[in-house]
């Protein structure tokens, strides 16, 4: 029981977070804490973090990366978020034994990050609405995981404050492919 009522409260704390985010977003008060950082090791770290996450479902996150990638000024926070949000749902939604990968490339004057899974994918009626809060009725994973549908309109935000763009590519039972990139400069 006490496992039961832990997991449903840090549900709830996640819809909660979340929404308070969206309507932060919402009214234009998006704050980024802009910083030069080392964009590449930022995200071999949340790889390996969410490793943890995937081994319960007998997923690899296999992650690809070019051997040089400048520095970017990004906000930390917000864009751990948005990988947080992208691996997380790659796991949510594949099956296990499957694996997620994970693509970190340098374009002309731009990052490109690319998260692919092999799992449920999302039908071409959800991915015109993907990006919006509340446009998605509640989602599940293939162990039964909740979705609130509010992550993805995070991120997209997120990644406009960036100056960057997001986009997906899916096909239902083949997966998904969600790509964000990121400017040198903002």
């Amino acid at each position: 029981f006490v496992a039961t009522i832990l997991k449903s409260s840090e549900f709830m704390l996640n819809v909660v977070n979340d929404l308070l985010d969206v309507s932060v977003i919402e009214t234009g008060q998006l704050e980024l804490n802009l910083e030069t950082a080392d964009f590449k090791q930022l995200l071999i770290e949340n790889v390996e973090r969410n490793q943890i996450l995937a081994d319960k479902k007998q997923l690899s996150l296999n992650l690809s990366t070019e051997e040089i990638i400048p520095m970017l000024t990004f906000d930390t926070a917000k864009i751990e978020q948005v990988l947080n949000n992208l691996i997380l749902n790659a796991i949510k939604f594949s099956h296990a034994g499957n694996q997620i990968l994970i693509d970190l490339k340098k374009l002309d004057d731009k990052v490109q990050v690319s998260v692919r899974d092999f799992g449920l994918g999302i039908s071409e009626e959800n991915q015109q609405k993907l990006f919006k809060a509340f446009a998605i009725r509640k989602t599940y994973g293939t162990a039964g995981e909740k979705s609130t549908g509010l992550g993805l309109a995070i991120v997209k935000k997120i990644i406009d404050g960036h100056h960057g763009n997001i986009s997906v590519e899916s096909e239902l039972g083949k997966g998904s492919t969600f790509t964000f990139t990121l400017p040198f400069a903002n």
